[in-house]
């Protein structure tokens, strides 16, 4: 099984319309970060990178994050870009990249539910085509979701936006360099970000759609 790319997993806000921590939230027995960072490991991505935030030492007392890479966002109150550009600068310095040279990486909110390897496999080889898109947005129906996988210029367009940016904002300045890829899965557009999402999902339905082209409020 080839390797992808590392996988960012924001979980930095402060859930303020789930009234608790989302990391925490429990999926068939599982807290939904943990269950995050499995899927990444069993989809054969090269690391999951945590971004936490807000209640960090209370989500690691809470939640088994050996497999992970764990950074802390302390300015995780201006909002979600905020975090993906604290994620990027771990991808973009750990040791296994001589002098920060990582191609790619994907990039999800804790609250989209993981998804599988065959539709991570399917941004990546688009990423990966001859002409080389800056990114790879998935939809379903022609509607955006989760997870984005960005390549090293949109990744680069993240750390040297202005603070106040968000990823739509990168993206669309990107233009026609941000590919997408249909994926007809309407699981990439979920979002549990209430108690009623929760238990939707739970029950096998639908949570509230989003999308990487939604400006996240920071207590996302």
């Amino acid at each position: 099984m080839n390797t992808l790319p590392p996988m960012i997993v924001l979980a930095a806000g402060r859930s303020t319309r789930m009234g608790s921590p989302k990391a925490l939230l429990t999926v068939h027995g599982r807290a939904l970060l943990e269950h995050h960072i499995c899927a990444c490991m069993e989809s054969g991505c090269e690391t999951a990178v945590v971004v936490l935030g807000h209640q960090a030492d209370h989500l690691l007392s809470r939640l088994n994050l050996r497999q992970a890479r764990v950074v802390i966002n302390r300015d995780f109150d201006r909002g979600q870009f905020s975090s993906v550009r604290t994620g990027l600068r771990e991808v973009l310095h750990v040791p296994a990249h001589a002098a920060g040279q990582a191609t790619a990486a994907f990039v999800t909110p804790v609250d989209c539910p993981p998804l599988p390897r065959v539709l991570l496999e399917s941004l990546y080889r688009r990423v990966s085509a001859p002409d080389r898109p800056a990114a790879a947005v998935p939809l379903a129906g022609g509607r955006p979701g989760h997870p984005v996988l960005l390549g090293r210029e949109a990744m680069l367009g993240v750390i040297h936006a202005a603070d106040d940016a968000s990823l739509a904002g990168v993206l669309s300045a990107l233009g026609s360099r941000v590919a997408t890829v249909e994926t007809g899965l309407d699981a990439i557009r979920w979002n549990i970000n209430t108690p009623e999402d929760l238990r939707r999902y739970l029950e096998g339905g639908a949570p509230e759609p989003g999308g990487p082209t939604r400006d996240a409020p920071p207590d996302t």
